[in-house]
C-alpha cells in the first residue's frame, strides 16, 4: 500500500488507522495518510485517494475496529447477540440493546462482549429463550462478579424487578459456608440466618418504602 507516496508494512498502516487527525482540507477528523498540493499531510478525499481507510458500513475513519467502524461493529455484535430466533432484537431486552449501544466508548463495550468471563453469553441464551429472563434464572447461576452485574444492568434498565443486590448474594456465600460444616450444625445456622437476620433485613427494606439495603448491613449481618 503506498502512503505519503512511499510503500508501507501492514504495521504502519495499522498505525496511521488509528491515529486520525484533524485534515487540513476539510478540517474533519480522519486518517492523514496521503499528501495534498500544498505537501501536507491529508485525508484521501482531500488528496483524490481511494478512501481506503474508511469503514465499510458508514465511511467514518475516527474510530477504526477492523475494516468497519467501532459504532457499526457494536451495532452488529448486539444485534447477534440479542437477536430471539425470529431475528428481530428480543423486545424485551431492547433496553440492554439501546443502553450498551450508545455508550461513550464502543469499543470499551467491544472488548467486554469479546471476554468470556464477562458472560454475554447468559444475555444470548435469554434472547434465544434458552433462559428466562428473571431473577430465578440468576439465582441457580454460579454468584460471580460478572453474573451479578448482568443481574444488575437489566434490573437498572426495568428488564427485572429492582431488588436488593446485597442481600440476594448472601444466600450462595452461605451455602457455601455450610456445605463444610456437619449437618446439624449447617441446618442451625441456616435457620438462624435466613429466619432472623435475613428476615430482618428484608423487613427493613419493605418498611421503609423500598430503601435499599446497604452493604455495610448486609456484612455486619
Amino acid at each position: 500500500t503506498i502512503i505519503l507516496e512511499q510503500r508501507v508494512c501492514q504495521p504502519c498502516m495499522l498505525r496511521f488507522r488509528r491515529r486520525p487527525g484533524s485534515c487540513p482540507g476539510c478540517g474533519e477528523r480522519k486518517v492523514l495518510a496521503f499528501y495534498d498540493q500544498q505537501r501536507r499531510s491529508g485525508c484521501a478525499a482531500c488528496t483524490g485517494n481511494k478512501a481506503v481507510y474508511g469503514c465499510a458500513e458508514c465511511g467514518r475513519e475516527d474510530n477504526s475496529f477492523g475494516t468497519k467502524c467501532g459504532p457499526c461493529t457494536l451495532t452488529e455484535r448486539l444485534t447477534t447477540l440479542l437477536s430471539d430466533p425470529a431475528g428481530g432484537i428480543h423486545p424485551r431486552l431492547q433496553p440492554v440493546f439501546d443502553t450498551l449501544n450508545t455508550g461513550p466508548r464502543s469499543q470499551t463495550t467491544l472488548y467486554w462482549l469479546t471476554r468470556e468471563s464477562s458472560r454475554p453469553d447468559i444475555l444470548q441464551s435469554m434472547a434465544r429463550g434458552d433462559l428466562d429472563i428473571s431473577h430465578a434464572t440468576f439465582e441457580r447461576l454460579p454468584a460471580t462478579r460478572a453474573v451479578g452485574y448482568l443481574r444488575d444492568l437489566l434490573a437498572a434498565l426495568d428488564v427485572i424487578p429492582p431488588y436488593q443486590p446485597a442481600l440476594e448474594r448472601v444466600n450462595p456465600w452461605l451455602q457455601e459456608l455450610l456445605a463444610d460444616l456437619p449437618k446439624e450444625h449447617a441446618d442451625l445456622i441456616d435457620r438462624f440466618a435466613r429466619w432472623q437476620l435475613l428476615r430482618r433485613l428484608r423487613l427493613f427494606g419493605q418498611r421503609d418504602h423500598g430503601r435499599r439495603v446497604t452493604r455495610s448491613g448486609v456484612q455486619g449481618a
